[in-house]
């Protein structure tokens, strides 16, 4: 039975764990009571949050009552994101979120492998070479035994119109898993169209009374949880909508055509009361299937969970835990709980009583601490390097959860409502450096770095913060969320690579991590942890002197950082500096990734960044999606549907333009440039473009022409517009040496 989450407490906090009107009242009943009728159940298989059939999903768990669980290869970590600057382990966590918003409206469950969605992928040997073929499927495997599948369907059918290495990957590992598990009856595959030969269409977009909508639109909602991939906007039509599967392989025959994904499959009746409560069922008066389910429950403990559910919602009772403490508990902490059962259906219960194991009671409030030794509840996954394509093996402690459980009497039989909170337990204060990685520009003898320390509790801290090679600072933080930022000054390391640690002394005690929320409205909140660290890497690079560069943000990067640590003056430009400001006075402009994407006001002053160029400013568009394919720049180009990437970081890169000023000054370009790249080269390439446009280099993945469309630039009147769609916001976090020297260059054009 679900509890009420309250103090925003926990882990997946409250707003984003509360149930959906589907789910509750007679409505949510009507479910409960469907799923108790069957045995069957799906393991739905993807590469990739989003990937999934959201009405299909739906129709399985809410109209036909099946157990679905998706798995899904990776958390999508190098997908797009157009709402945050959450990206490789952030936007995991941030996807991670959002399919459990979705599923939430799916009525699934989720799981998920180890792999690390690396980039984009045009072929499965690349996939298959990275995520290691035989630890993958062994993975696969031991989900799919947890499940005990009846039918897998796979999103995928292991072929190349399914159009992404990645998918086609899911596809092989569904094919694989019914090999080896001689448990699943059926095998389907759903990416078909309608006039294809197909084994089953079913329409997902019919009306379900009980519901008042159709599994298409109530999948359709939950779908548009997928924001960090713009998937917000999409709504579902209110007639007809298709589904389409494919019969790949059966145990129990394979005939032509199918009337249900249920045929022919072994599942063992249950007991006939169920099929009694739904003919029986009244909406409203759902207290009148709760006499039969009490007397169900004793005799039938494997389903006694599911049983008790359903009799919560027939009796309408939900459990509140108020929670006395703030968004993170320490180790050591002392909170106190309050709990109430409440009971707002027609039949009355009795003997109500409250429980919170480990605690102390005093009338309602129940006193519990949280173990000094208990470890820190974040985001677990974590990988050895930034090139892994793996997540290391998730850590075996156990997590500390605090269990509530209220009993009461129905009918002469007990009954009992529990549930396991998992609070967020972390340290007293966060400190992160602005970024992970730094460079030092071979000659430079000082580098200062940026550190914030956040409170994360209810008390004042105050303390002394330690940088390697710095002088020590004190803080002072009086709030909830106060934070200092603090930069220190070090000397320039001799080695090539140096690792600078932080540590914040509050009394006796030490700090050493990060400890920061990943978050968006309406869908939870996740924290991710990691080591006080700064990885100072020298590197052999140049920039002109005096450079002054206006930057406008589009959905999040960290270009600007990279531009500030080899000694460029950057501001931040908003609407008001894009529309008033004297934008003659920087050396060059640069427009982060997808901004006209997200930044209505870089589309409508586009005349005055043009008119910038033409005066004689230097104007630097880095990778754009569709949106941008307006023909905003001064001479035509097209990107197409399909726009072109490069997405293997080792692919072969030639220079067009060998005498071109931005591979011979300040820094001379040399093909180890490119070595050592991280995730991709590039994205979002022109297709086509004007003659005044000059391509720069060219690219391609193996079985991929050469792509000229990755970087060009056009002379406008005194000045140069550049569109650049190299990976820059994937390498500047790494500090990855060639691709510094490559933006010293480009953001010195300016000069």
């Amino acid at each position: 039975m679900r509890a009420i989450l309250c103090a925003f407490l926990f882990l997946a906090s409250a707003c984003g764990a509360e149930s959906l009107a589907e789910d509750r009242g007679a409505a949510g009943l009507w479910q409960s009571l469907k799923r108790l009728n069957t045995e069957a159940r799906v393991l739905y298989v993807t590469a990739h949050p989003d990937d999934e059939d959201p009405a299909l999903l739906t129709y399985l768990s809410r109209g036909v009552g099946a157990h679905v669980t998706m798995l899904i290869l990776t958390r999508g970590e190098s997908g797009a994101n157009v709402i945050s600057a959450d990206f490789f382990e952030s936007l995991g966590a941030l996807r991670t979120l959002e399919m459990r918003a979705a599923a939430q409206y799916y009525g699934v469950d989720v799981r998920y492998t180890r792999a690390f969605d690396y980039g984009f992928s045009k072929n499965i040997g690349e996939a298959l070479r990275q995520w290691k073929e035989e630890e993958l499927l062994a993975e696969v495997l031991e989900i799919a035994k947890a499940v005990r599948p009846h039918l897998i369907i796979s999103r995928f059918n292991d072929s190349v119109r399914d159009g992404h290495g990645h998918h086609q990957t899911a596809g092989r590992m569904a094919r694989l898993a019914f090999r080896d598990l001689p448990g699943v009856q059926k095998l389907y595959t759903s990416n078909w169209r309608d006039g294809e030969p197909v084994t089953l269409k079913i329409n997902t977009g019919q009306y379900d009374p009980m519901l008042g909508r159709s599994y298409a639109q109530i999948g359709r909602e939950g779908y548009r949880m997928h924001r960090s991939q713009g998937m917000n906007a999409r709504v579902a039509p209110l007639g007809p909508v298709w589904s389409y599967l494919k019969l790949e392989g059966s145990r129990v025959g394979t005939p032509e055509q199918e009337d249900s994904l249920l045929d022919r499959l072994p599942l063992r009746p249950r007991d006939p009361r169920f099929a009694q409560l739904l003919r029986d069922f009244d909406a409203l008066h759902p207290e009148r299937s709760a006499p039969l389910l009490a007397q169900l429950s004793p005799s039938l403990p494997e389903l006694r969970n599911e049983i008790s559910h359903a009799l919560v919602q027939a009796l309408g009772i939900e459990l509140e835990a108020k929670v006395d403490a703030g968004p993170v508990l320490q180790p050591g902490q002392r909170v106190q709980t309050n709990l109430k059962l409440h009971v707002r259906g027609a039949e009355p219960v009795e003997e109500i009583r409250y429980r919170v194991a480990g605690a102390t009671a005093s009338e309602d409030v129940r006193t519990l601490q949280v173990p000094p030794s208990a470890p820190f509840r974040a985001f677990p996954l974590r990988r050895s390097s930034p090139r892994a394509s793996r997540y290391e093996p998730l850590p075996t402690a156990p997590d500390w959860t605090i269990r509530v459980s209220a009993s009461f009497r129905y009918r002469g039989t007990e009954h009992r409502v529990e549930e396991d909170l998992a609070p967020v337990i972390g340290p007293a204060v966060s400190m992160q450096f602005d970024s992970a990685y730094g460079i030092v520009p071979s000659g430079q003898s000082h580098y200062e770095v940026g550190l914030t320390i956040r409170n994360l509790t209810k008390l004042p801290q105050q303390g002394t913060v330690h940088v390697d090679g710095a002088a020590d600072q004190n803080f002072t933080l009086s709030k909830e969320g106060e934070e200092a930022k603090l930069r220190f000054r070090l000397s320039a390391p001799r080695e090539t690579e140096t690792i600078v640690r932080a540590l914040a002394r509050i009394g006796s005690q030490d700090y050493t991590v990060s400890f920061l929320p990943v978050t968006q409205p309406g869908i939870g909140v996740l924290y991710r942890s990691e080591p006080a660290t700064h990885l100072l890497r020298k590197v052999d690079v140049k920039v002109a002197p005096g450079l002054r560069v206006g930057y406008l943000m589009g959905s999040g990067d960290e270009v600007a950082q990279g531009l500030r640590q080899l000694g460029v003056k950057v501001e931040m430009l908003g609407e008001s500096e894009l529309e008033h400001g004297d934008l003659s006075s920087y050396s060059s402009i640069w427009i982060g990734i997808r901004a006209y994407a997200v930044r209505e006001d870089v589309k409508r002053h586009n005349g005055r960044l043009l008119d910038y160029v033409k005066q004689g400013g230097t104007l630097i568009v880095q990778y754009q999606t569709q949106e941008y394919d307006q023909n905003y720049a001064p001479f035509p180009y097209t990107q197409g549907r399909g726009a072109e990437e490069t997405s293997e970081e080792d692919a072969p890169v030639t220079i067009l333009a060998v005498d071109d000023p931005v591979f011979q000054t300040p820094n001379r370009i040399v093909p180890a440039d490119f070595d050592g790249w991280v995730e991709q080269r590039g994205s979002k390439f022109f297709s086509s473009w004007a003659p005044e446009w000059k391509p720069l280099v060219a690219m391609h993945d193996q079985g991929q022409d050469p792509q000229r469309g990755v970087w060009l630039v056009a002379k406008h009147g005194k000045g140069q517009y550049v569109y650049c769609s190299m990976a820059w916001y994937r390498q500047l976090p790494f500090a990855v040496p060639g691709a510094i020297r490559l933006v010293a260059n480009l953001v010195s054009l300016g000069q």
